[in-house]
């Protein structure tokens, strides 16, 4: 309902005003993981995968190339800024408790969904890694997408639109080659699927 979207609307622009409110808790380095994302996104920007913190820049198989690739236009295009580069995952943590919203439908009713998303987002621990520049926020973004997308195409017509199968693949791709765990996702689609 109209309220309900509201609230949840609300429950979003809360979560951005205080994520926002923590950007300078930190700063981009302060972690290694952070730095080491956006040196990968350097390095994807010169048309390469190495460790340019090292010498020699030997090739680099860690992080995994997908939030590093994420990352690489905003590096580009706020370059030294680094900072600003938080932004992204603010918008990926808010993203995330959206998709929450959505995946949570078929368990919970409105209200209890609405505190089960709040308890998320306004989790001191959320808060904390939405002002770091680290892959879990795209992560997590990444994999509720696949699990509202699949979702979606298993209720809904024998012929699923290709926009949605397409929107499903890139997400289980993009997760697979974001984190490790990302990969237990392709079986698993395919059996949905199947």
């Amino acid at each position: 309902t109209r309220e309900q979207r509201g609230a949840v609307f609300a429950l979003l622009g809360v979560a951005a005003v205080l994520y926002l409110l923590s950007l300078n808790l930190f700063y981009v380095g302060r972690l290694t993981d952070d730095a080491r994302h956006l040196l990968a996104a350097q390095a994807l920007l010169q048309g390469r995968y190495v460790a340019l913190e090292l010498p020699g820049a030997p090739p680099l198989n860690h992080p995994m190339p997908g939030f590093p690739l994420l990352l690489a236009p905003f590096v580009a295009l706020l370059d030294p800024r680094w900072a600003a580069l938080k932004l992204v995952t603010v918008a990926l943590t808010v993203a995330c408790g959206g998709l929450l919203w959505l995946f949570l439908e078929d368990w919970l009713e409105p209200r209890p969904r609405l505190a089960a998303v709040a308890s998320f987002l306004l989790n001191p621990l959320t808060v904390f890694s939405s002002a770091n520049v680290m892959s879990e926020p795209a992560f997590l973004c990444a994999t509720l997408a696949v699990f509202v997308g699949m979702r979606r195409l298993l209720r809904g017509p024998a012929r699923p639109s290709a926009a949605l199968l397409a929107a499903v693949a890139a997400g289980t791709a993009w997760a697979s080659v974001m984190r490790p765990q990302g990969f237990i996702l392709i079986p698993f689609v395919f059996l949905g699927l199947a």
